[in-house]
């Protein structure tokens, strides 16, 4: 028995609507159609269980398998070291299971909404590579100084881990991932699955942002806020510049700083266990992101990308 879902074509999004709307479908009476929304609030609970369940059982069966490849004489300690990122090895496989990210977006979007891959990168549609280099090019020093001014514009004495130069090769190699992964799930996908049920893009906005927060584990509410005003702020860049590149470009260069910094100084795993930060910290990231998301917003604007399809 085929199913019918599955025989639909693959479709494109309506014409001359932004970013968030490319999975809406509306009735000739303007209402969202509720087939789609029925589809839309599916798609969302599959994508958050599906984020539950698949990522720590990648990372555990990865972990596990390359223990056993390694020889390691205590599987559980060497898995650990996975949930830690204590090692080059754990924090390679922690980020490589956070990609199923990536996978299971783009499986939701082309196969249960039909719709074609490519509309998930931009409303181009495809990704804008060059709006990306320059993104990157802008966000790389501006979040560099935002780390400079939280740390009191002071940085601390180099003390690198023992492994220093392979966590940094696995630093540059798997974190661009991890952080792509997170926007294509969070800013991609959730979003535009979002706004068809809310008929509010920027609804989408403070969902996907919360989602993206709250799985991060625990957390103080400075942290919290931190992490959901980041959310916020990635959101908006994606409805104004009509793509996910300048948000990907921002989170790449944010992790890329912030595990490298780690890697000199204290350690990969201390920073990714951080569960507190003040909140005097936290107005001075939020200050500091917003400033660099103003940056890209102009960066799209002075380069005229599209923000509606075509």
């Amino acid at each position: 028995m085929r199913l019918p879902l599955i025989n639909l074509p693959l479709a494109d999004p309506p014409a001359g609507v932004e970013y968030p709307f490319t999975l809406d479908q509306r009735r000739p009476d303007g209402q969202a159609d509720s087939s789609v929304v029925s589809r839309c609030l599916i798609g969302i609970v599959v994508g958050v269980v599906a984020f539950a369940i698949l990522v720590p059982a990648s990372a555990s069966g990865m972990g596990l398998a390359a223990g056993m490849l390694a020889g390691a004489a205590d599987l559980e300690a060497f898995q650990q070291q996975v949930v830690d990122m204590s090692t080059p090895l754990g924090m390679v496989i922690r980020h490589l299971s956070l990609g199923l990210l990536i996978l299971i977006a783009f499986g939701l979007y082309v196969g249960l909404h039909r719709r074609r891959g490519r509309w998930l990168n931009s409303v181009q549609p495809g990704f804008r590579w060059r709006f990306w280099l320059l993104a990157f090019g802008i966000s790389l020093p501006g979040l560099f100084i935002v780390m400079w001014a939280t740390s009191g514009f002071t940085l601390a004495a180099p003390n690198p881990e023992p492994d220093w130069a392979s966590f940094l090769v696995a630093i540059v190699l798997t974190a661009p991932i991890q952080a792509a992964a997170e926007e294509f799930f969070f800013r991609g996908y959730l979003l535009a699955a979002i706004t068809p049920a809310t008929s509010n893009k920027w609804v989408g906005v403070v969902f996907a942002a919360a989602f993206f927060a709250f799985f991060h584990g625990s957390q103080n509410w400075p942290l919290l806020a931190d992490r959901f005003a980041f959310g916020i702020l990635a959101g908006a860049l994606v409805i104004l510049t009509g793509g996910l590149e300048a948000a990907i470009a921002a989170h790449v260069a944010n992790n890329l700083i912030a595990f490298s910094y780690a890697t000199l100084t204290t350690s990969v795993s201390a920073a990714a266990a951080t569960s507190e930060i003040t909140w005097g910290a936290a107005v001075l990231d939020v200050v500091g992101y917003a400033a660099v998301a103003a940056l890209l917003y102009l960066l799209g604007r002075k380069l005229k990308v599209a923000t509606t399809t075509p």
